[in-house]
């Protein structure tokens, strides 16, 4: 019992107080600006160029403007067939035609997404999908899915109490994530289409910490099943359990990397929090360099950099550490008590929960290069652990 209680103290550690090292603390500088774009569309609906202009707005790689602009973007057509033409100098830098199956919205997701890839070579963005936690309670929550934009809500499990910790499998198919019963933490994992669930890990004590790694081989998993919570990896073709740590630690939040030969997760084996990484056989554990005493929730992104919180000053901060060249610095501009961010499938781009109040907390869309966002919801509930899709799920 004393470790389960340790266990979920490290989830609400956001509110102890803590003294930071007396260390450097890079700023990032928003100082990056957005090319402008223009749209051009005598032919299309003004229904369709208002949507493809709000897209582009949510994708925030181009700033719309009605008037110059660094880009052209030519449209003619329809929903059923749109075609486009994307100008710059006067050279055409892209082009194409999309299909929306007669949908204004899906119509405009797809151009902007093939857009992003031939400019930017972003594999997915608009078509992409965000899930979470979210209930009008702290103690009943179920796990929702929408599109980035907060659109299309929809509900993917039905408990009557708690179920957090959400990911994507890679496929985008399928949602891990645990559920707490009477008597243990389970995880599962629901199909999402057509909706199906099975129970994955149902040991004595713990089962949370539920991530797929990239080539959906390994699934991550915190187990107190013999009193200690530790991580472990289970080979899903095998079925073979894995034990990565053995100490008196307290383990949680695992994430992959990449390349899915390691994974980062927190230990308090230091007497705080702290970002940790190991490999797959659990023989090479690294402390990695972070801000501040404590962190929290890290995320790994595509392009190698961990997401994780940090408390500066009393806020609970956004800060990134690009593993490449162990250089932490901090989202600019944001304050206030950020939690559990998740990268975007283009690298840069985090949605985040933040409590705006004690009895409720959103979702946010931050910008991690100028610390700009937006919010997902507005409704009171609790909203929490959300987890965006790296390929698109239509």
């Amino acid at each position: 019992m004393k470790k389960l209680i340790a266990f979920l103290a490290v989830f609400v550690l956001f509110v102890s107080v803590n003294s930071l090292y007396a260390e450097a603390i890079v700023i990032k500088k928003g100082s990056r600006a957005n090319p402008t774009l223009r749209i051009a569309s005598a032919s299309v609906s003004e229904s369709l160029k208002s949507e493809v202009a709000r897209m582009l707005k949510v994708a925030n790689w181009f700033d719309v403007t009605n008037s110059g602009g660094d880009f052209l973007l030519d449209l003619s057509g329809n929903e059923y067939g749109l075609n486009y033409r994307l100008i710059s100098g006067g050279q055409i830098k892209a082009s194409g035609r999309v299909n929306g199956n007669g949908d204004v919205n899906m119509c405009a997701k797809v151009l902007v997404d093939d857009i992003l890839k031939k400019v930017f070579k972003i594999p997915v963005l608009c078509r992409s999908k965000i899930v979470f936690s979210v209930g009008k309670s702290m103690k009943q929550r179920n796990i929702a899915m929408s599109d980035i934009d907060g659109k299309n809500f929809e509900q993917i499990t039905r408990f009557s109490g708690l179920a957090v910790e959400p990911a994507f499998a890679p496929s985008g198919r399928s949602i891990v994530y645990s559920s707490y019963g009477k008597n243990n933490i389970s995880i599962f994992e629901t199909l999402i289409y057509p909706r199906k669930t099975r129970k994955i890990s149902s040991f004595a004590g713990l089962n949370t910490g539920a991530a797929v790694s990239p080539d959906g081989r390994y699934l991550t998993m915190i187990l107190s099943k013999d009193k200690q919570v530790d991580l472990y990896i289970r080979d899903m073709r095998s079925r073979q359990l894995i034990r990565l740590t053995r100490d008196k630690a307290v383990e949680s939040s695992p994430c992959f990397s990449p390349d899915g030969r390691f994974i980062c997760f927190l230990s308090d084996k230091s007497g705080r929090p702290k970002l940790y990484m190991v490999n797959l056989q659990g023989s090479q554990v690294k402390l990695l360099p972070s801000v501040g005493r404590e962190a929290f929730t890290p995320d790994w992104s595509q392009d190698n950099k961990i997401a994780y919180i940090t408390r500066i000053d009393g806020e609970y901060r956004i800060a990134i550490l690009d593993i490449n060249s162990g250089r932490n610095e901090l989202v600019p501009n944001l304050t206030g008590r950020w939690e559990s961010p998740s990268w975007a499938p283009d690298n840069r781009h985090l949605v985040c929960s933040k409590s705006d109040s004690p009895m409720s907390s959103t979702l946010y869309v931050i910008d991690s290069w100028t610390g700009k966002y937006r919010k997902l919801f507005s409704s009171k509930n609790y909203f929490s652990t959300p987890n965006w899709s790296k390929v698109a799920i239509d």
